[in-house]
This record gives C-alpha cells, sequence and structure tokens, in this order.
C-alpha cells in the first residue's frame, strides 16, 4: 500500500502545472519582446547615422564649390539639393577674411524639416586666377636657343645646337 501511494504521488508530480506553464509562456515573452525592440532601436541608429553620413558628404560638396570660386564675399546663401537628396537643405555663411586671408566658412545642411542638422565649419583661401600665357619674347631669352648653325665662340660653354651637352 506504500507503494501505491508513492506512485500516484510521483505521477501527478511528473507533469507541469498550469501556473508553471504561464509564467513559462511569461518569460519566454518579455525575454522576445525586448529582442525585438533592441533590434528596432539598432535599426533606427543605423538609419541616423546614415542620414548624418549624407549630410556630412552633402556638406563637403557645397564648401567644395565655394573653394572652387575665384572670389569669395561674406554673407548668406541657402538652397535644396535635387532629387537624389531630396529633403535636404543647406545654408552657407561666409564671413568676412581674417589677417591671413583666409575666409571662415559654416555650412548647415539640415533634414526632416530642420529637426535634424549637421554643421561643417571650415576656412577658405580664394583660387588666385591662372596666370596669362607668357609669349617667348616677353621671357627675356629664357629657353632652348634657336639653331642657326655658327657653333660655340668661346670653347668651355654650351654648344648652342644641343642644349644641355658640353660643347667641344
Amino acid at each position: 500500500m506504500k507503494n501505491d501511494c508513492r506512485t500516484a504521488a510521483y505521477r501527478r508530480r511528473r507533469g507541469l502545472t498550469l501556473l508553471e506553464v504561464i509564467v513559462a509562456m511569461t518569460v519566454l515573452a518579455v525575454g522576445i519582446v525586448g529582442v525585438v525592440g533592441a533590434a528596432a532601436a539598432c535599426l533606427r541608429g543605423s538609419e541616423a547615422a546614415a542620414a548624418y553620413s549624407r549630410a556630412a558628404l552633402l556638406a563637403e560638396q557645397v564648401a567644395a564649390e565655394y573653394a572652387r570660386q575665384e572670389m569669395l564675399e561674406p554673407g548668406a546663401e541657402h538652397g535644396a539639393f535635387d532629387e537624389l537628396a531630396s529633403g535636404y537643405a543647406w545654408e552657407a555663411q561666409v564671413a568676412s577674411a581674417d589677417d591671413e586671408g583666409l575666409y571662415p566658412l559654416r555650412v548647415t545642411v539640415s533634414w526632416e524639416h530642420g529637426l535634424r542638422r549637421y554643421t561643417l565649419e571650415t576656412a577658405l583661401r580664394p583660387r588666385p586666377l591662372p596666370a596669362p600665357p607668357v609669349a617667348e619674347e616677353e621671357r627675356g631669352g629664357e629657353g632652348p636657343a634657336p639653331d642657326d648653325g655658327a657653333g660655340s665662340a668661346g670653347g668651355a660653354g654650351e654648344n648652342p645646337a644641343a642644349p644641355g651637352r658640353p660643347g667641344g
């Protein structure tokens, strides 16, 4: 008879109670919600990082356009980017030149209707105009001498017919 009681009690304890199943399911659900929330947060962070990277590249593009200019004037300008960067706008402010001739430039790129901003600050020196080509007569005789066939008159100099080679 003692054996029968132990067997019956053992049979009852072998399975899980309804309360244990509910607790296990709750713990599993909380874990799954946590993992899904963490994945969503990572995705949002990745999208934000991509937007800031794009804004940095666009700000560098605007600054490069200013760097190509031959003359910089203090003032502010603004605009929007083309359809490849729709939703992004820029504002550039050029300050007066400092003692070294550098113009401080601040480029601000905004997106999400101005809620997000990226600012690039740099200093630019205007590109000088290219020098006009100098005619050979204005160089004062620099460059190779024309070959007149007369040869060298002094012995130890260079041969005018072959510049850079010792005369003979």
